[in-house]
């Protein structure tokens, strides 16, 4: 139908596209009617989020919805997602470390099969998730202002929290335990980033162009020398970063203290290490 989400050939086609909440605004209150959260005579508050390579909007401050595009891991990267939120439900209220992890609220795909085959378009059936909205401020709009000891003291929480989501309980999930051999996913996943490390390297500008030219010869070609797969692997998150860990403000002593870690989209089962 003409106010069916558009779907595009290349990534850079949804750069804009995607910070539009208007365009969103018809699929979000579908959504939220479907699940049950949302009143008739209520028009839903949307601001688009500046994050990641999916289209996120925040709505009415409660809510975080998350559309996947085809590109960037498409349908792996949604069902990676929904299975990451099953298992960690629950997890932040059984730890000894003052941490809110983000909740699904609902899943699902925007489309069905019909909708899609008979569009005029590539078959997309948008799916998407949405999450509760966790109040806070992220930590590259912090770090600057921090003095040496509050790194220390962030450095040390977010140690016991990336230690605590690695004795995560995944067993019972199939999506991270495909086969017998319960390395086989990360050591795939591995083999990728070691392919394009030198591109990804490149891109970001993070190196001089003599160390660009060494990194090749610098890096085992074999990613098995890498990691030990005699042990059992361990839930991670693969993507801290400073958008990802964030802070709330403390009433008492007008500081601001970390409280959450959030987009758990790229989490995989392997070796602990990698996270450091």
């Amino acid at each position: 139908g003409e106010n069916m989400l558009r779907v595009f050939d290349t990534p850079e086609k949804y750069v804009k596209y995607k910070k539009d909440a208007r365009i969103f605004r018809i699929a979000i209150t579908k959504i939220m009617r479907e699940k049950g959260l949302l009143n008739d005579d209520h028009r839903p508050y949307i601001l688009h989020f500046e994050c990641g390579q999916s289209a996120v909007f925040w709505v009415d401050g409660i809510y975080v919805f998350k559309f996947f595009v085809p590109q960037f891991g498409g349908i792996d990267s949604y069902n990676n997602e929904v299975a990451a939120m099953k298992v960690l439900n629950g997890v932040d209220q059984n730890l000894d470390i003052d941490i809110v992890l983000p909740t699904c609220v609902a899943h699902g795909k925007l489309y069905d099969v019909e909708q899609v085959k008979y569009s005029f378009q590539k078959p997309w059936r948008w799916p998407y998730i949405v999450q509760n909205y966790i109040h806070g401020k992220e930590l590259e709009h912090l770090w600057g202002d921090f003095d040496r000891e509050t790194k220390i003291d962030v450095a040390q929480y977010l140690g016991k929290v990336v230690h605590a989501i690695h004795t995560v309980d995944y067993s019972h999930n199939s999506t991270f335990v495909k086969s017998k051999d319960k390395w086989a996913m990360f050591r795939q996943w591995l083999k990728k980033q070691r392919e394009n490390v030198v591109e990804e390297q490149r891109e970001g500008g993070n190196l001089s162009p003599s160390l660009m030219e060494q990194l090749n010869e610098y890096l085992p070609s074999r990613v098995e020398y890498l990691f030990s797969d005699q042990k059992e692997p361990a839930f991670l998150h693969t993507d801290i970063t400073e958008e990802h860990l964030c802070f709330k403000l403390d009433d008492e002593t007008n500081t601001y203290k970390p409280n959450s870690l959030i987009d758990f989209g790229d989490c995989i089962i392997g070796d602990p290490i990698y996270e450091l």
